[in-house]
């Protein structure tokens, strides 16, 4: 008997150190694999890394605007489907614009053109969506034309913000 048991102590033996070989085998696969998950991420993160067009332009914009008016400037949104985002240049930057007169500018980008542009809210609405569609809620009956091509247009669109809606 001592013998069989010999024989079967040496196989359990002989297992375990397969065993072991084969664990530090997976252990390295394992690793091997987050690693590669790490690398892909990265990758995918560079695939996905696109420039932001409220800071590469209506920043620059904001801020030229904010210096030619002498006035603090605050970049709301984008919000909703339309990306719909406004700047708003007021004297007091503690009071809420509801409280103050403002120069504001609203603008959604166009990513459908071959180009990229800026479309500004014209004020103008119209009934091409119902009343409390998503279309409605998500500014869809806002009329909107394209930004003018030059600073002084722009600036000009500003300055009539203010005389016409003073809040």
């Amino acid at each position: 008997m001592k013998e069989l048991y010999k024989k079967y102590q040496e196989l359990v033996e002989k297992a375990e150190t397969e065993n072991n070989r084969t664990y530090e085998l997976i252990s390295k696969k394992k690793s091997m694999v987050v690693r590669l998950r790490d690398q892909i991420e990265k990758l995918e993160n560079r695939v996905y890394n696109y420039p932001s067009w409220v800071e590469v332009v209506l920043k620059p914009l904001a801020w030229k605007l904010s210096k030619d008016l002498h006035l603090p400037y605050e970049i709301y949104g984008p919000f909703g489907l339309s990306c719909e985002t406004s700047i708003y240049l007021r004297a007091d930057m503690q009071k809420s614009i509801c409280d103050q007169p403002v120069y504001c500018l609203t603008v959604f980008p166009d990513f459908g053109k071959t180009e990229f542009c800026l479309e500004y809210d014209t004020g103008e609405r119209t009934n091409r969506y119902a009343e409390n569609t998503i279309g409605a809620l998500n500014g869809g009956n806002k009329r909107c034309a394209p930004l003018p091509e030059t600073y002084p247009e722009v600036l000009e669109l500003v300055m009539k913000s203010y005389m016409e809606k003073p809040i």
